[in-house]
């Protein structure tokens, strides 16, 4: 990163040639309407910058297939992001997202979802059309169940969940599939979770029944 704060006039130039363009750990908060016509571009790297939304001008992108914006404080995605179709891989980690528009099942080609470290208390149902999808990272959110949906994916073979409040007792049980075939054909990552559930569980208990309980060691919980 360079420290901008505007893209430079010699890469808008030359946008409608570029198939990637990397414009990282800068201080971007927006792009210019002209990135509109970077009709070529297939990767755009905007990690670590200042954006608060989706700059519109990537809407128009209809080439890109692989779109970095972690790490920025975006709170909402318009539904115009879904619009870029040949998306495979969207990483929206680090940012302020509270939840994903129903939308997001538009993108069927998409193969990795990065959403970790955001404010999501749920996940719409519509991401059981993301057919292409293999990996799925939701950890370190504030998810207390995961929806069924999930289960009907015929690619995806990881889910990340750690570092949310969910108690694997109360997950749908057509998510077993994850929990029992396990390692290299389909896993879901609930390393924290199993030990944090299993705890929350038991002082629900305690509160309901002032039973003693065992502990469950909470020391895992930074388990990162």
């Amino acid at each position: 990163g360079f420290g901008l704060d505007t893209m430079p006039a010699a890469i808008i130039e030359l946008g409608h040639k570029l198939k990637a363009l990397d414009a990282s750990v800068n201080m971007l908060t927006e792009l210019p309407p002209e990135l509109s016509s970077f009709v070529a571009l297939e990767e755009l790297n905007l990690v670590g910058n200042a954006l608060v939304e989706v700059p519109e001008a990537i809407m128009a992108l209809k080439s890109l297939r692989w779109l970095y914006l972690a790490g920025n404080s975006i709170s909402r995605l318009d539904a115009g992001l879904f619009t870029c179709n040949q998306l495979t891989r969207l990483m929206l980690a680090q940012n302020e997202l509270t939840e994903l528009p129903d939308a997001i099942g538009k993108l069927t080609n998409l193969q990795l979802l990065d959403v970790s470290q955001n404010r999501l208390t749920t996940l719409p149902a519509t991401v059981g059309k993301l057919a292409s999808l293999h990996e799925l990272d939701i950890s370190h959110n504030q998810l207390t169940t995961l929806p069924v949906d999930l289960a009907a994916l015929p690619f995806l073979h990881r889910v990340e969940v750690y570092g949310n409040p969910l108690n694997p007792l109360y997950l749908p049980k057509e998510l077993g599939k994850f929990l029992e075939t396990g390692g290299a054909d389909k896993s879901l990552d609930l390393d924290a979770d199993v030990e944090i559930g299993v705890e929350f569980a038991t002082e629900a208990d305690k509160t309901a029944g002032g039973g003693s309980g065992e502990g469950s060691g909470s020391g895992s919980g930074g388990d990162e």
